[in-house]
């Protein structure tokens, strides 16, 4: 379990950083998503508290596990000795029942189900059927009998091969620019400045997304969408990593 050393002077909280109850109430901040907007990372002094923040949060988070896990299996050791005796109980007048049951049926197959006030036990005949143990073995025989069509094709995608094979490209999004001269016009730039129809410098008046940014997946040089796969777009992650 790390260790919280004291915080050097410059390191200490900043004036307005919010304090850790404050968040854990604020219903604003989620799992995965930034801080509220009245407080931002702006320097490393800010950003070692974070750190540190979320070192004793980590810790907090162990502790309450730890006894969560000693709770539960105090739990479980009570249900587990007060089921024992219940449960033997339960096999043994399940057992005398079946039996009973059985008994009756090997003597009137059509005495089927032994109905009683408080319930039933049913009987039922299964055919001789087979069960394998030996799945290799088995279809190795299959194909020496010549009876492949016992034996089910399995079809798997060679990912890492696909991969390799698929060629991927960006669709920018498209824009409907409308400009304080009058001209409307679509586009794949997101800042236009000049009209494209007259070829003055004038105002957006109204810039809208008609098709938004996308990747597709091609097989080869092929033009035909590839159905099935979904591309992820290339980013960047941050991982953090406490001490």
């Amino acid at each position: 379990m790390p260790e919280i050393l004291p915080l050097p002077a410059h390191f200490t909280a900043p004036m307005d950083a919010p304090s850790l109850g404050d968040i854990m109430r604020d219903e604003v901040v989620e799992v995965g998503t930034d801080l509220p907007s009245r407080w931002q990372i702006s320097d490393d002094r800010g950003a070692e508290w974070a750190m540190r923040m979320l070192v004793s949060i980590e810790l907090k988070r162990e502790g309450v596990r730890t006894q969560a896990a000693a709770w539960m299996q105090q739990i479980v050791d009570w249900l587990e000795h007060e089921e024992k005796p219940l449960s033997r109980a339960s096999n043994y007048f399940d057992g005398q029942l079946r039996t009973y049951a059985l008994a009756r049926r090997a003597i009137d197959d059509d005495a089927k189900t032994l109905r009683l006030p408080s319930g039933d036990v049913k009987t039922t005949g299964h055919k001789p059927t087979i069960k394998i143990t030996d799945e290799p073995a088995l279809i190795q025989h299959l194909h020496f009998m010549k009876r492949e069509d016992l034996i089910r094709k399995k079809e798997d995608v060679l990912v890492s091969t696909l991969k390799d094979a698929v060629r991927v490209e960006r669709d920018p999004a498209i824009y409907t620019v409308h400009m304080d001269c009058g001209d409307t016009f679509d586009t794949t730039e997101p800042d236009v400045r000049f009209c494209r129809m007259c070829g003055v410098e004038g105002a957006v008046m109204e810039q809208e997304v008609i098709a938004h940014e996308q990747w597709t997946a091609y097989l080869g040089k092929s033009h035909v969408v590839v159905p099935g796969v979904e591309v992820v777009p290339p980013h960047t992650e941050a991982t953090v990593v406490t001490r």
